[in-house]
């Protein structure tokens, strides 16, 4: 009997298929194997890259922290993942609008900390509108139990997935990796003559935007200029600060009275 030829018996052996891990395997490994960089020795001469410019190596210390910063990231997003499937964003039907949900977006505390949101650095311009703070000033000192805020939530859920639903599809059609900031102003302008409160262009953050200074491209500049119609924006708002700062008092008052009140009463 004639023996087999070696090519013949490679073609008969049947070719090793390569191991498949999931997704969050593959990202472990590439947060294992992601500092296996080159180690700078103080005799090696740099590489160049292809632009010419010497590349920068890194030590084991910096090494060992680029490993450890990549796993919490792994770690982070394992965890988005797992609240996404419960909210119902991880099975195929969650793009057609059926979701199978298990759990809110939205927790309870968190409602009551959005509820209850008000400028704290009373002593910067907040908004156009010393009413607007007043408002949420009055609205931050009053008691939200939990029941209430369950309530809440309920109405709040519904909104929030509809802005993530559409902040997501414009970013992903615009080809952007994440939602922006612009991109979610997008989504909320249409509410913002029915909704109660002013959402956008905070005044605080555009003073803040036309006063800090930050270095672009080597120059330092703020990130927003000034406007014809904004130096007398300012001094009307500067006038606002101390009412702003008696507000603050007087509702920092009520409260530490309705505490006392309580304590004594326990």
């Amino acid at each position: 009997m004639a023996k087999k030829s070696k090519s013949k018996r490679r073609e008969e052996e049947p070719e090793e298929e390569p191991a498949t891990v999931g997704d969050d395997e593959e990202e472990e490994q590439a947060a294992d194997e992601g500092g296996n960089d080159d180690v700078s020795d103080a005799g090696d001469e740099s590489p160049k890259t292809k632009s010419g410019r010497p590349s920068k190596k890194m030590s084991k210390e910096e090494l060992e922290k680029n490993r450890a910063s990549r796993r919490r990231s792994v770690a982070k997003r394992k965890g988005y993942r797992l609240r996404a499937v419960k909210a119902g964003y991880g099975n195929p039907s969650a793009a057609g609008g059926a979701r199978n949900v298990s759990a809110n977006i939205l927790s309870v505390a968190e409602t009551i900390r959005a509820a209850k949101w008000a400028p704290k650095m009373v002593a910067s311009p907040a908004y156009a509108d010393i009413e607007e703070f007043r408002e949420r000033t009055k609205l931050s000192a009053e008691p939200l139990p939990p029941g209430a805020a369950a309530v809440i939530r309920a109405g709040a859920e519904g909104f929030l997935r509809k802005v993530i639903d559409e902040a997501v599809l414009r970013s992903f059609e615009a080809g952007r990796p994440r939602v922006t900031a612009a991109t979610l102003h997008s989504v909320l302008r249409p509410y913002a003559s029915v909704l109660r409160f002013t959402f956008a262009t905070p005044q605080g953050l555009v003073r803040y935007a036309q006063t800090k200074t930050i270095n672009t491209r080597g120059t330092d500049a703020t990130a927003i200029g000034f406007f014809e119609d904004d130096t007398d924006a300012v001094r009307a708002e500067a006038k606002l600060l101390p009412k702003q700062e008696a507000i603050a008092k007087e509702y920092d008052s009520l409260v530490a009275a309705r505490k006392a009140k309580r304590a004594k009463k326990a």
